[in-house]
């Protein structure tokens, strides 16, 4: 069942969090102490789903069981400290038109950044808690990487059926994919690997060629800051990989390789793939 908690003489909910001094990741339980935040479209047995709708919370009995995904990673170790807001069952629109719930604040920038759209929870959480290791959430059309972007923390948009979805609230089964939001990219790697079955980090060496696109060089004197801290960072990790820099016109390789009967534009074939 969901406890409520509260402090005397705290102005809001607080929450229980587990101590780290009881667990010791294995290779059995790489992830064993490592505290998770859930959003809250993923079933938790014994727990409510909610969808981030208080109609379906409240029509809806408490879940039989885990979601699969999660069960994997409370099965190697995972701690669930709570269900983290979602929009409305993870539809896209702006968090701060959900009005369900409270949108989640993003403490980035000066407060009143946006939170991102339907793992804005996850997104927030991991950006505000230094106590919460890993939130799980889910992408169809951005939903991951946009919060991450927002909230300053990773974010991954998994190949589309890599993750087992038994269990979650679907939005659009054709393009669904459950990811993490994060701030250590380490544990990222290990979450990912009991997340996704069968994936490898074995290759064979990085990658020799970066592509770009319209980026500034880092030579410019017509650079503003930030575009010269972005061909800054393109120049080390060149350098890091060994790699070299080519720029990429993909507007004029579609162009250049499209099939006979398709427009000329890539911008008008993408321009709605989404809703279509």
């Amino acid at each position: 069942m969901a406890l409520p908690a509260a402090v005397t003489g705290a102005s809001a909910m607080t929450i229980a969090v587990p101590s780290r001094l009881y667990y010791k990741p294995t290779i059995s339980r790489p992830l064993d102490g490592v505290r998770i935040g859930v959003k809250d479209i993923y079933n938790l047995k014994g727990i409510r789903t909610g969808g981030g709708s208080r109609a379906y919370y409240q029509t809806y009995p408490p879940a039989n069981e885990t979601a699969t995904i999660l069960q994997r990673l409370i099965d190697a170790g995972a701690v669930v400290v709570g269900k983290m807001k979602t929009t409305q069952f993870a539809g896209p629109e702006n968090a701060w038109d959900a009005i369900d719930y409270q949108a989640p604040f993003n403490p980035r920038g000066d407060g009143y950044q946006e939170p991102g759209s339907s793992s804005s929870g996850p997104g927030a959480g991991m950006a505000s808690y230094g106590w919460l290791d890993l939130a799980l959430g889910s992408d169809t059309g951005g939903s991951i990487r946009v919060p991450a972007e927002d909230n300053g923390v990773f974010g991954n948009r998994p190949t589309w059926g890599i993750g087992n979805l038994t269990g979650v609230l679907p939005l659009s089964p054709e393009m669904d994919t459950p990811g993490f939001l994060i701030r250590d990219p380490k544990l990222w790697s290990v979450a990912s690997e009991v997340a996704y079955p069968g994936l490898s980090r074995n290759h064979s060496g990085y990658p020799q060629k970066l592509l770009t696109f319209e980026t500034p060089l880092l030579d410019d004197p017509s650079n503003t800051p930030g575009q010269q801290m972005v061909a800054g960072f393109i120049q080390q990790l060149a350098t890091f990989l060994s790699a070299n820099i080519t720029e990429y016109n993909y507007n004029a390789e579609w162009t250049r390789t499209r099939p006979t009967n398709a427009t000329a534009d890539l911008n008008d074939l993408l321009e709605q793939p989404g809703p279509h």
